[in-house]
């Protein structure tokens, strides 16, 4: 396993701006180093598992901003204002019907 200057050295920050946790403060790239799965408020979409049952539930990628009562958002986006849309909807969507998000931070998917 590397450590996280390691891993920053090698790798660079992370690429995935929209995984992330405190709020949108904290990117996969601030929580390296941890050698174990991490609960996160917020996905996205470089590598992505969801179980099927969670799309037949419902779960998708809303393609308009979701969750402005939700305790798992930014408060403000940079762009749009309150409301998350696409992955960090779909992280938003899925803590609003119980389920919780986990990240892997020392994973590196390298784009060729």
């Amino acid at each position: 396993m590397y450590e996280t200057s390691q891993l920053s050295a090698k790798y660079g920050p992370s690429f995935d701006r929209n995984a992330w946790t405190n709020g949108g403060k904290t990117h996969m790239d601030g929580l390296r180093g941890r050698g174990r799965p991490v609960r996160i408020e917020s996905v996205g979409g470089t590598v992505l598992l969801v179980r099927a049952d969670l799309h037949r539930d419902g779960l998708i990628f809303p393609p308009y901003r979701y969750g402005l009562e939700s305790p798992v958002i930014r408060d403000v986006h940079p762009v749009w204002g309150k409301g998350e849309i696409e992955t960090e909807g779909l992280a938003a969507m899925a803590h609003d019907m119980g389920v919780q998000c986990w990240g892997l931070p020392d994973l590196q998917v390298v784009h060729a």
